[in-house]
């Protein structure tokens, strides 16, 4: 008697737009077939990876990204019969209501970063000026940043939420 070999896993990534403006919602979804686990990664333009962006044989998840640029997620499946993956890209823009404004303010200063304006000089400004969210306090692009659990900063961006680095992020809960 011959045993069947195993088949290899099949997987479909999809996106609910290719192009969106930055801060602006895009759901990405995926299936599988012939595997027993899926993990979805993410890619952001400066090279910063998140490992375990989803995981599932099939599902989907809503991201808002913020930094111009290709963000790319790939589908990961393992099964009996091997490993297989899928790469989709995502492009984000700058928005139309976001201007590149001058290097001078009407106030006579050059750009001011944290503002939430993409000014000349800057590579991104996520209205703040907090280092390790992949936009610096210089409004420059980080490369690979890496969050530290307990430097007091809860880097949602780079993973830390509640539960994996509870010294850093915390919930408020509001009274009514």
């Amino acid at each position: 008697m011959v045993k069947a070999t195993p088949s290899v896993p099949v997987t479909n990534i999809s996106q609910s737009s290719v192009t969106t403006y930055a801060s602006k919602p895009v759901t990405i979804s995926w299936s599988s077939s012939n595997a027993t686990t899926c993990t979805i990664s993410k890619t952001k333009p400066n090279g910063f990876v998140v490992s375990n962006w989803a995981s599932g044989t099939s599902g989907s998840k809503t991201a808002t990204p913020y930094l111009i640029g290709t963000h790319t997620w790939t589908e990961t499946c393992t099964g009996e019969g091997g490993t297989r993956a899928k790469t989709i890209s995502h492009r984000v823009i700058a928005p139309p209501s976001v201007p590149l404004v001058s290097s001078t303010t009407s106030s006579g200063r050059g750009p001011v970063c944290g503002n939430n304006l993409l000014e000349t000089g800057e590579q991104c400004d996520d209205g703040n000026t907090v280092n390790g969210d992949s936009c610096d306090d210089s409004c420059q692009i980080e490369k690979k940043v890496k969050a530290a659990c307990g430097d007091g900063v809860c880097e949602s961006a780079q993973g830390e939420n509640f539960l994996s680095c509870p010294a850093d992020c915390t919930i408020k809960f509001i009274e009514f």
